[in-house]
């Protein structure tokens, strides 16, 4: 789409391009693949079982493994552990408010 580069570029910001897809970075993908093997030592063979064994490891997933994933696939490590900080600090699920404040504190600005 021509102009869009420059009129990204005229705003202040940067264009970065992303590299095609791959595991290596994504975090999502890390993860999974920690539980996937879990799951297959655990070696669940009902649905009740399995659902059973995958709440138990995702209660071992811990915020500063969430944070080294991230980190690990070049996203910004201060704003991702803020607001894993405080998902797991207030014990709920972070929504736009809950991110928009880790951004915030992770920028320094309130």
């Amino acid at each position: 789409m021509a102009g869009v580069d420059a009129a990204i570029t005229a705003s202040g910001a940067r264009v970065r391009y992303l590299p095609p897809y791959s595991p290596d970075l994504n975090p999502n993908e890390k993860l999974f693949s920690k539980l996937k093997a879990r799951l297959r030592r655990a070696a669940a063979r009902d649905r009740e079982a399995l659902w059973k064994e995958i709440g138990e490891l995702l209660n071992t997933v811990s915020a500063s493994e969430c944070t080294n994933y991230f980190n690990s696939c070049g996203y910004v490590s201060t704003y991702i552990e803020n607001a894993l900080t405080m998902c797991v600090t207030t014990n709920r699920r972070c929504g736009p408010l809950a991110r928009k404040a880790a951004f915030r504190k992770a920028e320094g600005t309130r």
